[in-house]
């Protein structure tokens, strides 16, 4: 997901948010000590990596990104926008079952015995 955003400079800022593999994918930098430098491929594995330490511990990952633009219109096409974004970090949350879902791991379990 992405959503720009008009800051009172006037300027414009586009967010991301979503899976880390996709997120990555736009990124061309990382927001590392809050300086922007180039990411690297062992940028992106040490962030994979921690992704899956966080998902195994049972948390919904996200990850967060940014994009200051030039210029902003609601023509420009989401790649353009997300293209050559800042990797800021991820985000791990516990994401409890809905309800339904509870209910249906319950009755998977009757069928079973």
């Amino acid at each position: 997901m992405t959503t720009v955003h008009k800051t009172g400079k006037g300027e414009f800022v586009a967010y991301l948010k979503g899976a880390p593999e996709t997120v990555l994918d736009k990124c061309t930098l990382v927001l590392e000590n809050g300086k922007e430098k180039k990411i690297t491929q062992a940028d992106m594995d040490r962030i994979l990596e921690f992704n899956n330490q966080l998902a195994s511990n049972a948390l919904r990952v996200l990850a967060i990104a940014y994009k200051k633009l030039p210029a902003y219109n609601e023509k420009l096409d989401d790649s353009e926008i997300e293209k050559g974004a800042v990797f800021v970090g991820l985000e791990g949350m516990i994401d409890p079952p809905r309800e339904e879902a509870v209910e249906a791991n319950r009755l998977c379990k009757k069928a079973e015995s």
